[in-house]
């Protein structure tokens, strides 16, 4: 039995079978302050703590007379995966019980994105190592709370027959903001010939943290979530189910139903009488494996292997996101037709073979091979990224969207925390007394990482689309109005 809640939705109801992608676009606004943050962190920080000249982590460092310079900036730049690893699937799952008059999620959004840029603004005030080691951490718990709750902000409103179309679109808009943090650099010398680059990377910390707040601002104007309680915050006993039609929702009301989200409700959900769950998370840490590796070493592989230098490196990889980021709303169609499933399974099988063929293409030591084979490379991972998140959505109960974007997340950076350390022991382990080319062995490791997510994929069963109560409905009023 269940209690309805007397708070009205105030947007107008989606249609079935039919993305609204004014909402949509807006909607992924909340996803793409998380990665103009993230990614102006991930270009900036190390070269905060690692410059030859101005980094705060000295060259000559020894800590505890093992660790050198750059294990030290390793463990710090990791911290905000670990973080991810243990706080997210808490966060997410708190965001399904919030009680607002702003909704579930917005609270999470607001207070996230206000924390983060207030951490990002006096970023460049410390001067001392372990002040900046204390302010990134707050930073990184800021963004962890709001992280799932802002990817999640789509299911809650959008109807799951779209969602793959949906998340593409997300995907796409959302890129946007990590596009903005790695042109930071180069649009701050243009509007300031002659600036240094110390005095630009500072100058990039505040500049992104108004950026975020000015995203946050049109979010908070453009998308009314349907309230859930009075207050401004307040965390309830039982999670909230929302309509992705019209936005209604509803809270158990018996105590019998009331489900606390603890550990063992998360080992429930993975290990419970259906492994599908369980499966599409192995099937997201192998998958995300692969890529952490390619992020963490190719520059690495390119330097040694290819012998060539950071640039053309930064080019590679440009062309690699440039295709993932256009090719986003295509792959959203491609799950919207052929189904997510048969999708996922499109895209790593893509991967398998790409990544086969740059395994013997490598060894030319031409660039271009690899810049052709990049493009189409981020078409199918971009597939694998976007149909991930509806398969996600539609095995998580209703009102449980949150909770399960958090597990999600835990198995996602848990393969950024362990994929490279694993990669780095295939390069010292089975790449020992091969000089620069134990570097090869990158592309097979991945395509080992690609055909155990192939064949986990076939443990996941359901994660189509379902349709709504709404929706029930307007489908049995179309077929009343055909008679």
């Amino acid at each position: 039995m269940t209690a309805e809640m007397h708070y009205q939705p105030r947007m107008i109801p989606n249609q079935p079978d039919k993305l609204n992608t004014k909402r949509t676009i807006f909607l992924s606004l909340a996803f793409m302050s998380v990665l103009a943050g993230l990614g102006y962190y991930n270009l900036a920080v190390p070269l905060l703590l690692g410059d030859a000249q101005y980094g705060l982590v000295p060259k000559d460092m020894l800590l505890f007379g093992v660790f050198g310079q750059q294990t030290v900036i390793g463990a710090i730049l990791v911290l905000d995966n670990i973080l991810a690893l243990l706080l997210q699937p808490y966060f997410a799952a708190l965001s399904d019980r919030a009680r607002s008059k702003f909704g579930r999620r917005m609270p999470f959004i607001i207070v996230g994105v206000l924390s983060a840029a207030f951490f990002f603004i006096v970023t460049p005030l410390f001067k001392v190592l372990l002040g900046l080691i204390a302010i990134l951490f707050c930073f990184n718990v800021a963004m962890a709370f709001y992280r799932s709750a802002a990817l999640t902000l789509l299911a809650d409103y959008t109807p799951d027959a779209v969602r793959s179309k949906g998340s593409g679109l997300q995907q796409l808009i959302a890129n946007a903001g990590a596009i903005f943090a790695f042109l930071l650099p180069t649009l701050i010398g243009l509007l300031r010939p002659g600036i240094s680059n110390v005095e630009s990377r500072y100058l990039g910390f505040p500049i992104t943290a108004v950026v975020m707040v000015l995203i946050l601002a049109i979010l908070f104007r453009t998308i009314k979530e349907t309230p859930t309680g009075d207050g401004f915050l307040r965390i309830g006993d039982t999670p909230i189910e929302i309509d992705p039609m019209d936005f209604t929702h509803r809270v158990p009301g018996d105590t019998a139903e009331k489900k606390k989200r603890d550990w063992a409700y998360f080992r429930n959900a993975l290990f419970g009488q259906d492994r599908s769950m369980l499966f599409l998370m192995i099937y997201t840490y192998f998958s995300y494996t692969a890529f952490a590796s390619i992020e963490a070493f190719f520059a690495i592989f390119a330097n040694n292997y290819l012998g060539i230098g950071d640039q053309q490196a930064g080019q590679l990889l440009l062309i690699y996101t440039a295709s993932m980021i256009l090719s986003a709303f295509i792959s959203g169609m491609v799950g919207q037709k052929l189904g997510r499933r048969k999708a996922l399974r499109l895209g790593t099988t893509g991967l398998i073979v790409l990544m086969s063929l740059l395994a013997l293409v490598v060894t030319l030591k031409q660039p271009l091979w690899i810049a052709v084979l990049f493009v189409p490379v981020g078409f199918f991972w971009m597939t694998v990224i976007v149909n991930i998140f509806p398969v996600l959505w539609s095995l998580s109960p209703r009102s449980d969207e949150g909770a399960y974007t958090g597990i999600y997340y835990s198995f996602n950076q848990a393969a950024y925390v362990f994929g490279p350390i694993l990669m780095g022991l295939v390069f010292d382990v089975i790449g020992r007394g091969m000089g620069t080319d134990r570097y090869l062995l990158m592309f097979p490791f991945i395509v080992f990482c690609e055909i155990c997510a192939f064949v986990l994929l076939y443990g996941v069963k359901g994660g189509e689309a379902r349709l709504s109560e709404a929706e029930i409905e307007a489908l049995r009023e179309k077929l009343v109005e055909a008679d």
